[in-house]
């Protein structure tokens, strides 16, 4: 008899009983056959026994048929008892996954949204060889997380100096605080001593959270490019356009590691000052940076010097008083990063109005940078790891059918996160309402998927933009 198709195919499990392989495929046989009930019936008195492999199978089957009946009848109920089914699969076997094509792609989305909840990170193999075992085991784990940082980080980025002693420190150093599970998958002689190969399971966002905490910029894919533009005074009546403030930030976030746009490139689309004055203005102006130029952030603001008169023993000088006014925004949605205003006073002795005023400046900026540096690498740390924000604005939509909407896409998306929505009432009960979800997917690759049909719904795309889809319920 050939070897089960739900135990190798479907389920990628290994060792597996016989026996209790056979009656999985019966199970999978009836399900395929429109039986789901039979097939629920069967694998209900099904007894594993000791089989932590089976017992997984049978879980995530369960799954996978309430699953289908939910998409099916869209009977909130079969939904929860699907989750729960798929986090008992789970428990039993952490490295359980659906095959493509063995569910629906729908069942499939549902599954790898609840793993991104219970066990949040990413499969990673290690080997390693040592005189003892042991050793050999601990030296996979630590292969295992050098792997995965890596994939990571730029080659530029792991040669630049403390990035290597940093990794090592913090993370090489303790692999158990960032591997959730692991499975040895074998160990055998070697030339050398016994060689181990393990599967694990890797808490990213604790990687990210000691990069961002140390300042390292994960940039294997792409250096965030940063566009910075502050509108600057200076004087008791304007000098003209200054540029201390924004001098400055763009060495300090230049020596952190950003990609600062060249902003004489707006002179592609227009006059350069006027072009600035929409990003300045408009966030939603952005995205023309983000689709024409590459810009992921913009850092936009406002910064003001002046200068009086001051005593103190007898001694007169000038004392310089500055502001500045920072926002970061992600330039593909123009959602808030963070906001800051520092301001700063100095004792500006010998020097002119102008000359303190200036002094002043300089000295909000050095305050500013090292904070605007810190938000942009803790976001751009998760975006790499998380996924990017897609913003999804739905016309014709009453309230009720909101968190449903955003469930079905969440499966499409496979995303890990949500926002709030916010709801604009229109005529009658329906209205329109603005969300995002976090995403490694694009948003032309999820409306792909939309395009195929969302649960409960009859949808149309509108505008499908490089990080927003208008969606209209018809």
């Amino acid at each position: 008899m050939r070897c089960s198709r739900i135990a190798i195919a479907m389920l990628s499990l290994l060792l597996i009983d016989f026996c209790s392989a056979q009656s999985l495929d019966e199970a999978y046989r009836l399900y395929l056959a429109g039986d789901s009930e039979k097939a629920l019936e069967m694998l209900t008195a099904f007894a594993p026994g000791n089989d932590t492999q089976a017992a997984a199978g049978a879980e995530l089957l369960k799954g996978a048929i309430l699953a289908t009946r939910y998409f099916e009848r869209g009977d909130a109920q079969d939904r929860q008892a699907a989750e729960q089914y798929f986090v008992a699969a789970m428990n039993f076997n952490p490295f359980i996954e659906i095959a493509e094509g063995e569910f629906p792609m729908r069942v499939n989305g549902l599954f790898r949204v609840k793993r991104l909840e219970v066990l949040p990170g990413e499969r990673v193999q290690g080997v390693a060889v040592a005189e003892r075992t042991e050793d050999a085991l601990l030296e996979a784990k630590k292969g295992a997380l050098r792997s995965l940082t890596q994939d990571y980080l730029a080659p530029r980025t792991l040669q630049k100096a403390p990035v290597p002693e940093i990794l090592q420190k913090y993370i090489y150093s303790t692999p158990d605080q960032f591997i959730t599970v692991t499975r040895t998958v074998g160990t055998e002689p070697s030339p050398t001593g016994i060689k181990a190969t393990i599967e694990t399971i890797i808490n990213v966002d604790s990687i990210a959270h000691i990069a961002s905490a140390n300042g390292i910029i994960l940039d294997k894919f792409k250096q965030p490019s940063l566009l910075i533009s502050i509108e600057e005074t200076v004087g008791p009546v304007e000098e003209g356009r200054t540029k201390i403030a924004e001098n400055y930030l763009v060495d300090y976030l230049t020596r952190m590691g950003f990609n600062i746009f060249d902003k004489t490139q707006l002179s592609r689309i227009g006059k350069q000052e006027e072009e600035e004055q929409k990003v300045r203005g408009n966030p939603d102006y952005g995205r023309i940076m983000a689709e024409q130029f590459g810009v992921d952030i913009l850092l936009v603001g406002k910064a003001s010097g002046s200068a009086h008169e001051a005593e103190a023993f007898g001694a007169r000088f000038m004392t310089g008083e500055a502001s500045v006014e920072a926002t970061l925004l992600w330039s593909e949605t123009g959602k808030h990063i963070r906001a800051e205003n520092v301001r700063a006073t100095v004792r500006a002795e010998g020097e002119g109005e102008i000359g303190a005023a200036k002094k002043s400046l300089q000295k909000a900026a050095e305050d500013l940078a090292p904070k605007l540096a810190t938000y942009c690498i803790e976001n751009w740390n998760d975006a790499q790891v998380n996924g990017r924000e897609v913003q999804f604005l739905v016309t014709n939509i009453t309230f009720k059918e909101i968190q449903p909407l955003i469930d079905q896409l969440r499966i499409l998306a496979e995303a890990r996160r949500s926002s709030e929505p916010n709801f604009q009432s229109g005529k009658g009960e329906k209205g329109y309402t603005k969300f995002f979800l976090q995403s490694k997917l694009s948003a032309r690759d999820i409306a792909k998927k939309i395009e195929q049909g969302v649960l409960g719904f009859n949808v149309k795309i509108g505008s499908v933009e490089i990080a927003r889809i208008e969606l209209d319920v018809q």
